[in-house]
């Protein structure tokens, strides 16, 4: 077992360029495995539960600004596209040493030891995931007359937003929403991610 965390910049930058470090960190403890073990022929997957970071290693590194295409273009050099996938937040182990609990729960938690329950079946029952090739923006400029509204744009390109996210598919990086790394909650409403997500205030507080 090994594992590898880093302390934030304290610099300003947002939530979905910090899960893209995280898959930095975890390419590069990758490269330190394999150079430690030359001689072993490795199966290996990478996960994360950030499907924005997954739609920046799926695009080529130079559709990027700066910042994420040099960093994809080091994990991609690492670990292929075609090893990543996705894990939902619930079934992230290291997501548990940041939400604030204790020592006791980690150490009776099957999670952090055992990893997710779905690790110990046949890979065809793994959680699937979709990609789509078409950004949000086609796809709401196809729905839209050339003197549409501004609240028709609006609820249009929401609404795509939405569909793509509860279909399990990716929220296009130029979605004006990217950023915020969106998810639907229980309910179907759409939600940010952020450090509030694990208070133990409610949404509507």
């Amino acid at each position: 077992m090994v594992a590898k965390t880093k302390v934030a910049s304290i610099k300003q930058i947002s939530i979905c360029r910090l899960e893209l470090l995280g898959a930095l960190l975890l390419a590069r403890l990758f490269a330190v495995v394999f150079k430690v073990l030359p001689d072993y022929s490795i199966s290996f997957r990478a996960w994360t539960d950030s499907s924005v970071v997954l739609s920046w290693l799926a695009a080529h590194p130079r559709k990027w600004k700066i910042f994420v295409g040099n960093r994809t273009t080091e994990i991609l050099d690492i670990v292929p596209y075609e090893q990543w996938s996705h894990v939902s937040s619930k079934d992230n182990p290291a997501d548990l040493a940041s939400r604030g609990g204790n020592p006791e729960d980690l150490a009776n938690s099957t999670l952090w030891w055992h990893g997710p329950s779905f690790l110990c079946m046949n890979k065809n029952h793994w959680p699937q995931q979709n990609q789509t090739e078409l950004s949000i923006d086609e796809k709401a400029l196809s729905e839209l007359k050339p003197k549409s509204p501004f609240n028709a744009i609006t609820v249009i390109t929401n609404y795509t937003d939405i569909e793509l996210i509860d279909n399990g598919e990716f929220v296009a990086a130029k979605s004006s929403i990217t950023s915020l790394c969106p998810f639907l909650d229980e309910k179907g409403i759409l939600r940010v991610r952020g450090r509030l997500q694990n208070s133990q205030g409610s949404f509507n507080a």
